[in-house]
């Protein structure tokens, strides 16, 4: 399937989806949607699915049989991220092979059975979903024809919001023990102030973490034990760029209640942003950096096979979102300190008078121009000990840090729109590697603390993507905040193609360009920003 008509068919989704959501939301409890008849007998909703006279809802033309790969891939995907559930969608897929037509009725009703109960899951319920909202959501799987996973992933959320959306989490703030006091004073400075905890309604948080695959759907009808509870906290966390501590405090509370309807149309947008990232995967190597998940990936024969948690640009000095080629690494390199970060340095000077000599800061005359601060290689290095360059009219670059420990914060969106890299020594390594580079080599060059250039053999791509939305390595639903408010800007102004690379083409195998590239670097180098 093209990208446009995926974009198409994702979109049609999400507006039935909307439609179908509307019907059916709350009051959400089984009590409410579901007649006695249904809760007395399970298999009702289904009988109630098929007409008197009998047939197949998943065979017997193309369109059903298109519905059923599309649920089973559903079914795969569930089985592969919650191994409580026992179904073996392979089995259920082969009973379809079958010529009798008692065996195929059989097969047919069994995967209904089984797409009726993965609905109830995705509702956070035990309970079966009633036959008329089933009906009403069977049109969502006509429309999907997921590509990928990314796209079934997409289709599941759409599926949630057509139930209802997600389940809400209950929650009130109450006074910890009276000894447990705030060492502070309220705003006329003499009443001690009681600390509070926040606290949520567990069942409810269960079934909503059922919902969104991050507690197994065994704990439907079953309390989680407090450290399995915890630890799905952490991954729904995780999946939400937030602090994973396992605790719901405030910020987690609020991404458990965000409408299932806006992360689709989340989703949409980064669906939008896939066609170039698609074509990587005729690439033999390269890297890309995830400005919203704070993350580096190298990628090497389709696999990732190193991944490092950045920092980048703050939303005064936003990194770039463009594609370009490394072309070669610096070891200890010198920091030409921009003039728009030369006052804060100065600023540092006025607090400490030998904060500059400290630091390894010094002025170095030009000719015919005004002398320039730059920043010696050393400890305090802004560069740290790696700098990975490529060229651009941006004047950023990937590098080290002598800052560690800002790779610890939550919020990692600091620098002056370079890319801080936490694992850069690793990357080196792995980019050199080709050129017969290993780890003994290299400590050794770096040893003797003199700047030195290494220049790639085959320089190799580099992406500094946007995307708020994508899957991680287990497959599940990354949602991440939108740093920067291109998504907030591309909503209200809809791009008429993804967005595209900011440099220029790529072009590694072109020797012209390598040595232009060269040229172009000699001069930037000189002004790149942090």
């Amino acid at each position: 399937m093209g990208l446009k008509r995926a974009m198409a068919a994702i979109a049609m989704v999400g507006l039935l989806a909307a439609q179908a959501g509307a019907q059916a939301a709350a009051p959400r409890e089984s009590a409410a949607r579901t007649t006695s008849r249904e809760r007395a007998d399970p298999d009702g909703p289904l009988r109630a699915l098929y007409p008197r006279t009998g047939g197949l809802l998943w065979a017997g033309d193309p369109s059903a049989v298109s519905r059923r790969t599309t649920v089973l891939r559903l079914l795969e995907r569930e089985r592969r991220l919650d191994p409580s559930v026992t179904l073996d969608v392979a089995i259920l897929a082969r009973g379809f092979d079958a010529a009798e037509a008692e065996s195929l009725t059989r097969a047919d009703r069994t995967l209904t059975r089984a797409w009726l109960g993965y609905l109830s899951r995705r509702r956070g319920s035990i309970e079966p979903v009633e036959a008329k909202l089933a009906a009403r959501i069977s049109p969502l799987l006509d429309q999907a024809t997921p590509a990928n996973e990314f796209a079934v992933a997409a289709l599941e959320l759409a599926l949630i919001e057509a139930l209802g959306g997600w389940r809400s989490v209950p929650a009130s703030l109450e006074p910890l023990p009276e000894p447990m006091l705030l060492d502070a004073a309220d705003s006329d400075g003499s009443t001690p102030v009681a600390r509070r905890r926040l606290v949520v309604d567990r069942g409810q948080l269960q079934r909503r973490l059922v919902q969104s695959l991050d507690l197994p759907a065994k704990y439907l009808a079953s309390d989680a034990p407090a450290p399995v509870l915890a630890r799905a906290v952490r991954r729904f966390q995780e999946r939400h760029g937030l602090p994973s501590d396992g605790v719901v405090g405030p910020r987690t509370l609020t991404a458990l209640h965000e409408p299932a309807a806006d992360q689709l149309a989340r989703v949409q947008l980064n669906l939008a942003r896939a066609g170039e990232r698609d074509a990587r995967a005729s690439l033999h190597r390269y890297v890309e950096v995830n400005i919203p998940a704070f993350e580096l990936r190298l990628v090497q024969g389709g696999t990732v096979t190193l991944r490092s948690r950045v920092i980048v640009g703050d939303e005064k000095t936003p990194t770039p979102v463009f594609g370009d080629v490394i072309r070669y690494i610096e070891l200890d390199p010198v920091w030409y300190v921009p003039p728009s970060i030369v006052s804060d340095v100065l600023a540092r000077q006025q607090r400490d008078s030998r904060y500059l000599e400290r630091a390894g800061f010094v002025w170095q005359s030009r000719e015919g121009g005004r002398p320039r601060l730059i920043q010696r290689p050393g400890p305090e290095n802004a560069l740290g000990r790696f700098k990975f360059v490529f060229p651009n009219h941006h004047a950023v670059y990937l590098h080290d840090t002598a800052q560690r420990g800002l790779f610890g914060r939550a919020d990692q969106a600091l620098s002056h729109g370079c890319v801080r890299v936490e694992r850069p020594a690793e990357l080196a390594l792995a980019l050199l590697a080709e050129q017969g580079w290993d780890a003994a080599r290299l400590e050794q060059a770096l040893a003797t603390r003199r700047t030195r250039r290494l220049d790639l053999v085959e320089p190799v791509p580099v992406f500094l993507d946007y995307r708020t939305a994508e899957l991680d390595a287990e497959g599940r639903l990354r949602l991440l905040a939108d740093v920067y408010g291109h998504d907030k800007a591309a909503r209200a102004n809809p791009p008429s193609r993804p967005m595209a690379a900011t440099s220029r083409p790529l072009d590694p195998a072109s020797d012209g360009n390598v040595l232009e590239a060269g040229r172009v670097a000699a001069r930037t180098a000189r002004t790149s920003f942090d």
